[in-house]
């Protein structure tokens, strides 16, 4: 009950500003646009400019004008158009994103260009493809295996951070939303990340416990490869060298 009378709070407030049937939306800076049919509750959020607050108040503080960044889980391209203002029209910008169904506005949002390149893909290592699993808001998709995949379920073909980065080579910046899938990345990755200088990483505690290993131990692995946790909050992890 309690959460009906939040939902049709947010519906409320949507009808009451026009931000229910809006398709663009100020936020953070920049103007996004937003699929009809997305999720009432991040309608509601972005239209209070409370979406990935964390996140991008870390890329605007800490990404620098002209920077390479890997961005891992584009989702609306919300995030990809704050990197793409921070780092203006001479940063490269890579991002992936395996959603088909949010694929395209992704790509509006963060820009067409020569300096920003689009992967429809998940990060998986030692298959060709995964099964990722939409829920209702068509932003959270995780890997699952067999049984476990649903009727909202997809296949699609995986990449590495290796990969990626051999599109732009040098020195980059990673920013990172990828459901539980980061554990991978980082234990799979290591040699990738000696080329990496800053992170921006929302973590996923239970989904790390699902895939065998934990935050601390995450955490413990980029410590090792010389990076240093500046900080953790609201499951936004900055971590530089």
């Amino acid at each position: 009950m309690k959460r009906r009378i939040k939902t049709f709070g947010k519906l409320v407030y949507l009808a009451l500003t026009g931000g229910a049937s809006r398709t663009r939306f100020p936020i953070h800076g920049v103007t996004v646009d937003i699929p009809a049919d997305v999720d009432t509750r991040i309608r509601f959020f972005i239209a209070r400019n409370r979406y990935e607050n964390t996140e991008a108040a870390l890329i605007r503080q800490h990404v620098a004008s002209g920077e390479t960044v890997i961005e891992l889980g584009g989702a609306l391209g919300v995030i990809s158009k704050v990197i793409r203002d921070q780092i203006g029209p001479e940063g490269i910008h890579v991002v992936v994103e395996p959603n088909p169904a949010i694929f395209d506005i992704c790509t509006k949002n963060a820009g067409v260009g020569e300096r920003t390149h689009m992967r429809r893909a998940a990060i998986g290592y030692g298959v060709d493809e995964v099964v990722l699993q939409q829920d209702a808001s068509l932003l959270d998709n995780r890997v699952v295996e067999g049984a476990a995949a649903g009727a909202n379920s997809f296949s699609v073909p995986t990449t590495s951070l290796k990969e990626l980065h051999q599109l732009v080579g040098g020195r980059f910046t990673l920013i990172c939303d990828i459901e539980g899938m980061e554990g991978d990345l980082v234990a799979q990755d290591a040699e990738t990340f000696a080329h990496c200088d800053k992170i921006i990483m929302e973590v996923h505690p239970q989904f790390l416990k699902q895939r065998g290993t934990s935050l601390e131990t995450m955490i413990g692995q980029l410590e090792a490869m010389g990076f240093n946790q500046v900080s953790l909050e609201k499951w936004a992890l900055y971590m530089t060298r």
